[in-house]
Order: structure tokens, then C-alpha cells, then sequence
């Protein structure tokens, strides 16, 4: 476990102490995992949610352009004999924008992404030899809180997410990286 070893080397500890009820060492052992496991949740949370933000924003942004160019081209008369398929385009856009709402998902996910970073923040700053199963448990109950919230998730980008989570922290070789085809379609299902 070199998470908890690193993190007993940083302060100096050989057994954590709390100023509650020390810990035994198996216990601190259990504990440590389910805080570690906790903090890769969040960070994979983050890099999810916000992918998914910055795809809604694009989608949406791709959305307005092609609303605003036709009406632009239905305004200047410039595409006469096309009118009716350009009429068709900017409805079919306005529908599209209408019926998945991209405005509203981007802003889930932008808060369930500040949420799970909000978590991350507050189990990397508890100092180590404050760790208690309390701490721990209470995270858990933030995490079944976010979860409640988030839409159904994209099993290949939960991958990419996780890919990168590893290699972030060292780890390449932990999980496979989705490939290039695999990718291409990660915002879709």
C-alpha cells in the first residue's frame, strides 16, 4: 500500500495517533484504503463531469452557429433556392437545442464536477493523523450524494477518465487506455 506508507513517511509516523481513539494499525490500513479510494472516486468524478461540461458547451456553441449562419443566409437572401431547406435546418437546430436542453446539462455537470473536486480538496486537507473512520464514512455519504445527482454515465468515457487519473498518478500501466475508435464515439454512449 504506498499510499499509506508515503503518507507515514511525510509525518514522521509509524502508528497514526488521533486525539479521539488511536486507530490500530490494520484498522488505519482499512481506513487509508477507503480514504484513497475515496479521493481516486473524486478526481475521476472531476475529470468526468467536466468533459462532459466542455462537450455541452461545444455541442451548444455548434448549435447557436449553425441557428445564427442560417439565419443570417435566410436575412441576406443569399441562398433563395435553398430557403426551405435552411428554414429546416434552423428548426431542426432549435429543436435539437430544445429537446436535449444542453444549456441545463452543461450546468449539472459544471456543479457535479465543483462538487467532486469541493470532496477532493476536503480529504487531501485533512492531515493524516486526524484520519478517522468517521472522516471516512462521511465522505462515503458526500460521494452516495453526488452519485444521487449524476445522469447515467458513458461507460468509455469513464475509462478515458480513469486512464488519465492513472497515469496522473504514475500509474500508466493500470488501466487500458479506450482506443481511437472507441473514443470517437465516448460522448454518445
Amino acid at each position: 500500500m504506498p499510499c499509506l506508507a508515503h503518507a507515514l513517511r511525510m509525518h514522521g509516523m509509524t502508528t497514526p495517533t488521533v486525539s479521539a481513539e488511536p486507530l490500530s494499525d490494520e484498522k488505519f490500513a482499512e481506513v487509508w484504503k477507503r480514504r484513497c479510494e475515496q479521493l481516486n472516486w473524486a478526481h475521476i468524478t472531476y475529470r468526468y463531469h467536466r468533459k462532459r461540461q466542455r462537450f455541452f458547451d461545444v455541442v451548444d456553441k455548434l448549435t447557436q452557429v449553425a441557428a445564427v449562419g442560417g439565419g443570417v443566409a435566410v436575412a441576406g437572401k443569399t441562398v433563395p433556392d435553398y430557403l426551405p431547406a435552411v428554414g429546416g435546418a434552423i428548426a431542426f437546430t432549435g429543436l435539437l437545442a430544445l429537446v436535449f436542453g444542453y444549456g441545463d446539462k452543461r450546468q449539472c455537470h459544471k456543479e457535479l464536477a465543483e462538487l467532486a473536486i469541493q470532496m477532493a480538496g476536503d480529504i487531501e486537507g485533512l492531515p493524516v493523523p486526524d484520519l478517522t473512520e468517521a472522516r471516512v464514512c462521511a465522505w462515503e455519504k458526500t460521494r452516495t450524494t453526488i452519485s444521487l445527482r449524476e445522469p447515467a454515465s458513458l461507460k468509455t468515457l469513464v475509462a478515458k477518465c480513469e486512464w488519465e487519473q492513472a497515469v496522473a498518478e504514475g500509474h500508466p500501466n493500470h488501466c487500458e487506455q479506450p482506443g481511437f475508435f472507441r473514443q470517437l464515439h465516448m460522448h454518445f454512449f
